[in-house]
């Protein structure tokens, strides 16, 4: 059913924003009326992350295994719809999220869609630095580079299936291009700049603004992406 989505969070140590990610979905869930699920896959937390998760009111998953990918791909491996959205768990869902991100998937060619991230609590700086990333993704997309945010996306299952799931060898950097690379070989990726989420700053603040750029966004996107399409053009 097209009319009924899995979301899967990963997370560690997220007892402080865990609660308002899940509420923001159980929100659009109510607005749009679907069938859903709303699953926490619990990353090793040492934390609150289990108590916060299954009192916000979602299924708890524990997967002692480090790596994002991992926890997605517990996470699918344990979901029953086929749509499933991945949402991090610092992430919140703008409204009408959910009608925006089916509705793409009325075109059969479509196997994903993803958006960007609206930082809360962002300076001027990192407001116009994520608008011109998401730009770039935005302007890949149309031209058949695929690429996702991990933290905001939904594909069909038959799809994600297909791609034997997400890479769990990769750790960190990558996870998203590869993971757009691979579903970009059954069908079409669309990158969407309305279907948004509210997502943390913290990473900025915490690390600095140019840094965080530099190394998430220059490093972690642009040097990844060419490398991991290097990747999937030569497997040897």
């Amino acid at each position: 059913m097209l009319d009924a989505i899995s979301f899967v969070i990963p997370a560690l140590n997220e007892e402080r924003l865990i609660a308002r990610c899940i509420w923001s979905i159980k929100a659009e869930i109510s607005r749009s009326k679907i069938d859903s699920e709303i699953i926490v896959v619990d990353n090793g937390s040492t934390d609150a992350t289990a108590c916060c998760a299954v009192a916000a009111g979602a299924k708890w998953l524990y997967e002692p295994r480090r790596g994002t990918n991992q926890a997605r791909q517990t996470g699918f491996e344990r979901s029953r719809y086929s749509l499933v959205a991945f949402v991090d768990a610092d992430n919140e869902l703008e409204p009408g999220w959910i009608g925006r991100a089916v509705a793409w998937f009325a075109d059969q060619s479509i196997v994903a869609v993803s958006g960007p991230y609206r930082y809360r609590g962002a300076s001027l700086a990192l407001k116009l630095g994520a608008k011109a990333v998401f730009g770039v993704m935005h302007a890949m997309n149309k031209f058949r580079c695929p690429t996702i945010m991990g933290g905001n996306y939904i594909v069909r299952r038959e799809a994600l299936d297909a791609i034997g799931g997400h890479n769990t060898e990769i750790k960190f950097w990558g996870d998203d291009t590869s993971t757009a690379l691979a579903l970009s070989k059954v069908g079409r990726i669309n990158f969407d700049p309305a279907l948004r989420v509210n997502s943390s700053s913290r990473r900025f603040i915490g690390q600095g603004y140019a840094s965080t750029l530099f190394h998430y966004w220059g490093i972690g996107f642009l040097g990844s992406y060419f490398i991991a399409a290097r990747r999937h053009r030569d497997p040897r």
